[in-house]
Parts: structure tokens; sequence; C-alpha cells
């Protein structure tokens, strides 16, 4: 058993070492090597002076706009998981599985979802409500949308935690609101709200792409003043200098997050069943408002996930439609067609070429994530619960450094650092990677509770006579195949709608992909021809969504 154990130790840091060295190869090549174009990057001695001039407004703007965001959405997701929690239990899967919609979608369909509502030509427009999505309002919402339904899910799952015996016990000393969130809910909770308010901090904190389309130069963060540095400038040093600040920042957080811990309350008490927990409605009086209240607040969460998701059908039909009676009308006269060229008609093919690499890079994302997460899974389940914590706290790092300081380093350590001319499908191994390794976080928090659950077969394994390998084949993978399948469609849809910088540095004629080309379409003002290819990229990822939905509902019945 201790051979197993450490072999399968030494593979997990093998692993965690090559990620490890893949980052750091690409952000060493941005400190050590310079390109001859390199004409406006500031002397390293002059590094001070750099710091002192990003991190007065950056620092103070992404420090703000993730503060606000991160509370924001705590406060909301609080209210909409007490008000899922009063709800019969048939209702409460679906609603956490519909607002757990928006947090896999790409960013860039989001953008042009709430273009559609906020826009020049957006619905609220024209009913005569003007609101701007642009400025610290559009990337809070924006932060909000995204993060909403995974907070509400983290909450939820706390106040499961709370023993029947004491909700009766609060129903018998007749508990105000706000009694029952101080004395009944908040020792269950406030570990985990911490908890949580530091991850969504982290995750609004480097925000990229809702800040570069819906923030403007007031509200530049690290991120987009990196991508200013490496692609408007051409200053390296200060690019350099900004990350180096951004990973700093970022690590405190994880340190945070990792002294934090979820609060663990174990109690002989009985925890709420789903036979019990339909219960709990009629334990407090007036129950039936609050049922009703809760229906109202979980419609309103519904209408908000979902407005933008049905504002990109409905943009998507109407500009087929359109670009369908233009092209007829083309056919009928030619001269209209001598006079528009192809501005009114739709790029198949290239959605097709586009369609085809983006599922190469996300189904060899999928195969290299999970595989990682296995081989260091197998590892962590030896090392005990707090190093195992810190372990997975640290594949957190994988969203802190931004896709377009991997794509910049590896240009430079590739071109000028080796002189290797790098193909195409040389720069698609470079984006599977990374997007594989930026989705093993997700991955490792799905696959953890699972793996954690079948180590009680190992010793019955090793009683049997099987070996490290034969006892992942022949009963880890049978037992977690619904979990891997879970897992695989979640960071397939990562993988999927990546809005890679990777891809910056790539010609068009070399690489695309599906949110690329829809980036193109925002930019060129090809706005017909975006609406459609956001459609079939929303549909491809719903159908992704319900499949993981299924899965995840039968690996539940599996444990």
């Amino acid at each position: 058993m201790k051979k197993y154990k450490w072999q399968e130790i030494s593979i997990a840091w093998l692993v965690l070492g090559f990620i490890c060295l893949f980052y750091a190869i690409s952000l060493l090549s941005l400190y050590l090597v310079r390109p001859e174009f390199d004409l406006n990057s500031t002397p390293v001695s002059d590094w001070w002076q750099v710091v002192k001039q990003v991190s007065g407004l950056y620092l103070k703007n992404t420090l703000w706009q993730a503060s606000l965001s991160a509370t924001i959405i705590v406060v909301l997701s609080y209210f909409l998981a007490k008000a899922i929690y009063y709800l019969p239990p048939k209702y409460t899967s679906w609603l956490l599985t519909i607002t757990n919609t928006s947090f896999s979608l790409p960013t860039i369909l989001v953008v042009f979802a709430f273009i559609a509502i906020f826009g020049q030509d957006g619905w609220l427009r024209q009913i005569g409500i003007n609101i701007s999505i642009y400025g610290l309002v559009g990337i809070v919402v924006a932060n909000t949308y995204f993060n909403l339904g995974y907070a509400t899910s983290a909450i939820y799952n706390s106040m499961q935690k709370i023993p029947l015996e004491n909700i009766k016990l609060a129903q018998m000393c007749q508990f105000s609101f706000l009694q029952r969130a101080r004395i009944l809910e908040y020792p269950y909770v406030k570990n985990n709200l911490l908890n949580l308010w530091l991850l969504l901090f982290m995750l609004c904190f480097n925000s990229f792409a809702l800040v570069l389309f819906l923030g403007g130069p007031a509200y530049t963060n690290f991120e987009v003043a990196i991508y200013n540095s490496l692609v408007t400038e051409a200053n390296f040093t200060k690019a350099c200098v900004i990350a180096t600040l951004q990973i700093i920042f970022s690590l405190g957080l994880i340190a945070l997050i990792s002294l934090v811990k979820p609060s663990q309350n174990q109690s002989n008490s009985t925890q709420l069943q789903e036979g019990s927990y339909s219960y709990v409605p009629r334990l407090w009086p007036g129950s039936k408002w609050k049922k009703i209240t809760s229906y109202f607040y979980s419609a309103g969460a519904i209408i908000f996930i979902g407005m933008p998701l049905f504002s990109l059908v409905y943009t998507g039909i109407k500009s087929a439609i359109f670009l369908y009676q233009n092209a007829q009308r083309q056919l009928e006269d030619t001269s209209v067609r001598a006079f528009t060229g192809d501005t009114f008609s739709y790029p198949w093919s290239e959605l097709w070429r586009a369609t085809q690499m983006s599922l190469i890079i996300a189904a060899g994302a999928t195969l290299v994530c999970l595989g990682a997460s296995i081989l260091i899974l197998r590892g962590l389940r030896w090392l005990g619960d707090y190093t195992a914590q810190w372990i997975n706290n640290l594949s957190l790092l994988s969203l802190v450094i931004p896709s377009m300081l991997l794509g910049a380093g590896y240009f430079l350590f590739l071109n000028l650092g080796l002189d290797v001319a790098v193909g195409t499908w040389g720069f698609v191994f470079l984006i599977v990677l990374a997007n594989a390794f930026g989705a093993i976080v997700f991955s490792l928090n799905y696959l953890y509770p699972a793996y954690m659950q079948i180590q009680n077969y190992s010793p019955l394994s090793l009683m049997v006579g099987l070996n490290s390998w034969q006892s992942l084949y022949l009963y880890e993978l049978p037992l977690l195949k619904n979990s891997l399948i879970y897992a695989a469609t979640t960071v397939f849809i990562l993988s999927l709608g990546d809005y890679s910088i990777i891809l910056f540095f790539v010609s068009n004629n070399q690489l695309s992909s599906i949110t690329y080309l829809l980036s193109n379409q925002l930019n060129s003002f090809a706005s017909n021809q975006g609406n459609i290819t956001a459609m079939c990229l929303l549909g491809g990822i719903l159908v992704l969504r319900f499949i993981a939905y299924y899965f995840l509902q039968r690996s539940k019945k599996d444990f």
C-alpha cells in the first residue's frame, strides 16, 4: 500500500510541476526576452516609477469594481438562496441549474446580449428606458450576471447543513427575520460567506473582457492595462510590472481564501433531507407570504438570467430573417448585389471553419484537464484535507495569470528565444494547454468530493491484489463516470467559449475560433452576422448545459 501511495503522490507532484513550468516559461520569457521592436519599454531601472504610475489609477479602479461587485453578488445571492430555501424540493434543482447557466457563458456572448438589451437599438431604448451599460454600472451588472448562480448554490448548500431540530427550536422561540439570520443561519454560513466573498473578489479582480468591452478608459483595470501595454504601446516592461502587481495581489487573496476555511459544522442532529425539507416552509408564521415572496424573488432571478439569453435568440432569428430577405432581393435584382456586395450575406464557411477549430481546442483541453485532474486527485487523497485544500487553492493561480501574458510569453520564447517557427498546430497545442490548465480549478472542485467518497474502496482493492492502475481502471473510473461526464461537459463549455488572447497573436488565416469570429464581427459592426453567430454558440452551450445537468443528477444518486 505504501508503494502505491508514494507512486500516486509522486505522479501528482509531477503534474503540478509541469503546470507550474508551463506558466513559468511564459512569464520568465516576458522578463528576459525582448523583441527588436520593443522601443517603448521602460528601462528595468525605472520599474519603481512604473509601479507608482500604474498602481494609482489601475489599482483603485480594480479594487473598487471588484469589491463592489463581490459585495452586491453576495447580498443578492443570499436573498436568492433564502428564497429557494423556502420552495418545494422539486423546484430547487431546476432553479439552481437555471441560475448557474450564466457562469460558463463566454464573456463575448454576454456582451452581445447586453448590447441587444441596453444598446442604441436595444429593447429598453425602444420603450423609452435609457440605461447605459457602459462604465461601472455595466461592469457590476455583468459580474453579477456571471456569478450570481454560483454564489447562490454555495450559500444554499451551507443552509442545507442547518439541523432540522434547530429550525424547529427557532420556530418555537418565534424568531424574527433578523434573529433567524443572526442566530440560526449565521453560524453555518459565516466562514462560507467570507470565503465566497474573497473568491468572487478575485474573479471580479481578474475580469478582462468585461472591462475591455464595457468599462471604457475611466475604468481600466490591471488586465486591460496589460493588454494596452502589449498591443497598443508595445511596452513589455510596463506589462510585466502590472502583471507582477496583479499576481502579488492575487497570491494574497489565495492565501486569505486558504486561511479562511469553510465551516464544517458537524452535528449529530438531523440535517435537512428532501423528505424533511418539504416541512420547512410550514414552520414559520406567515409561511404563505414567505412562499409567495420566494416565488417572486426566484422569478426575478430567472428573468435576470434568462432575458439576455432570450434576447440573443430573438435578435439571431431577426437577423437571419433580415439577411435571408436581402439575399432574395439580391437574386432578383443584380444591381443591388453590385452595390452591397456581401454585406447582407452570412459567412457560413468562416463559421464552419471556426467551429471546427473551437471543437478541436475544447475537446483537447477537456481530455488534458480531466487527465491532469485525476492524476492530481489520486495523490491529494493521501495528503490530508489541509494540504489538499492549499494545493487546490493554488490552482486558482490559473485564473490569475492572463491568457494574453501566456500568448505574449510563448510568442517571445518560441520566435525569439528559441528561434523556432511555430505553425498552426503548434499554436493549437499551446491554446489547448492554456485552456486545460485554466479550467483545472473547476475540474478539481467538481471531482474532489466524489474522489473522497470512493476512497473507502481502497482497502478492499488492496485486499484483492489490485495495483494502482488496476484500481483506477476497474473501480475508480466506473464509480466516477457520471461525475467525470459532468466535469468534462463543464470544462468543454469553458474551453469552447474561452476568449483567449493567444488568438490575437495569430493571423486570421492561420487560426480562428467561434468566439474570435464573434469578436471580429462585433468590432467590424457586422451586427447581423454577429447575432447569428451568437445564437448558434448559445444553442450549443445550452444543449451541453442540460447534458451536464442530467449527469449531475445521476452522480448524486450514485453516492
